[in-house]
């Protein structure tokens, strides 16, 4: 009978300690995800500013190279974190960090585009 209550309290510990990291886990995931996310954003408003500098074919195709590369990588960090089970709370909250669809108006790279052609 000890053992049997033994055995069933260590079983339930043990099951509480997995759930709590795998928790833990999850939670640290989504955070990290968030942040590559705001790194990207950085990213991107100094390839806003380097737009706004560009002078030559060489600057502006560099432009719309890394401007590609990191909306691509920030639409990908905050889509990695609506496949996580979060709660309900957190996905509505993300939710409303997500970047505006491309269907809805003109993306950030054809606006770039358009001003690098206008400087020409």
């Amino acid at each position: 009978m000890l053992a049997a209550t033994v055995g069933i309290s260590g079983y339930s510990g043990v099951s509480k300690v997995q759930a709590g990291t795998q928790e833990v886990y999850v939670t640290s995931t989504a955070l990290r995800n968030h942040l590559e996310a705001d790194m990207m954003r950085h990213a991107l408003k100094a390839d806003v500013l380097a737009a706004l500098l560009a002078n030559d074919g060489k600057s502006k195709d560099r432009v719309l190279r890394n401007l590609a590369d990191h909306s691509s990588k920030f639409r990908l960090s905050l889509s990695k974190n609506n496949d996580l089970p979060l709660s309900r709370d957190i996905k509505a909250q993300l939710q409303e960090t997500q970047p505006v669809r491309s269907g809805d108006g003109p993306t950030h790279a054809a606006r770039i585009h358009r001003t690098l052609c206008a400087k020409t």
